[in-house]
């Protein structure tokens, strides 16, 4: 934070001059990030088990409807060990065979919390801090925003990051740039670690695994599509429905169906991912889909 304080100071003093004042940032964070329910306690180190982290399901819809995973790893900086960040994920899926240089990333415990946010707010925070970025070389941050983005300028202007550094650029930074500035957002109270290992992960162990196929063998064809979906259930009963999520948890459709084979009309659906829980009131097994 020093170095970016350093490298703002002089923008700041000339943009603001003496009327700039740094709310509390208790007054930044409004509302309450959603909670999401963990999909897996482990996955393997090269990748192959990335989509054992997707969510599909949050305990609470939280305030904002813009949400993403915050992935941190407890790293030594020599006066301490803090949680730095590694990256942010849509809907919690990440590769951790690639940490950007080809390299996997290390193995160990990483924690994923939720980061929820207004993106009308991310968008003007962009448009203040992207006439800066070029004095430090640094290239500026499309918009619409990907919050990715604003934690890749902060790593590149400051080097490694925490949540915390994040919400002190936020709460008490910003506002020295423009009174006005604010980024209203909330950081979830129940991060969850998942185990990242070299070998002898069984994806979803003593979780609901997204995707695992249980004892309804659920299939979904063609994966993607751009109409219609078949539904393939080896067992079916009167109880058996069908309920489709999009990559932030929220739920799209909701049915019931006696049909082995069921034709799922997504032509309405927004492009993306979707995850269908299918349950016969005693099992729940999810496959996923993909509108083009």
């Amino acid at each position: 934070m020093k170095k970016l304080l350093l490298a703002f100071s002089a923008f700041a003093l000339f943009a603001t001059g003496a009327f700039a004042q740094t709310p509390n940032c208790d007054d930044e964070v409004l509302g309450a990030a959603p909670n999401p329910v963990q999909p897996t306690e482990c996955v393997l180190q090269d990748g192959s088990q990335t989509d054992c982290l997707l969510i599909t399901q949050w305990n609470d819809p939280g305030t904002f409807s813009d949400r993403r995973m915050v992935i941190t790893f407890p790293t030594d900086t020599g006066s301490a060990v803090v949680d730095i960040v590694q990256g942010v994920s849509t809907d919690g899926t990440f590769n951790f065979a690639d940490n950007g240089t080809g390299s996997p990333y290390p193995t160990g415990t990483y924690k994923f919390t939720a980061f929820a946010f207004n993106q009308t707010e991310l968008d003007a925070l962009a448009a203040l801090i992207n006439p800066l970025l070029p004095i430090l070389s640094y290239p500026t941050i499309p918009v619409p925003a990907e919050l990715s983005q604003v934690f890749d300028v902060l790593k590149g202007v400051l080097g490694p990051i925490t949540i915390e550094d994040v919400e002190g650029a936020i709460c008490d930074f910003l506002p020295t740039l423009l009174p006005t500035a604010s980024l209203p957002y909330s950081v979830s109270d129940n991060p969850y670690e998942v185990n990242v290992l070299t070998s002898g992960c069984v994806c979803g162990v003593g979780i609901e695994n997204p995707l695992a196929v249980g004892a309804l063998n659920v299939s979904a064809s063609p994966v993607p599509t751009v109409s219609a979906v078949t539904l393939n259930i080896q067992t079916v009963s009167p109880q058996t429905s069908v309920a489709v999520y999009d990559v932030a948890g929220r739920m799209v459709d909701n049915f019931t169906t006696t049909n082995k084979q069921h034709m799922l009309d997504i032509s309405r659906y927004q492009a993306g991912m979707y995850v269908v829980a299918v349950s016969d009131g005693k099992t729940t097994t999810h496959t996923k889909i993909v509108k083009e």
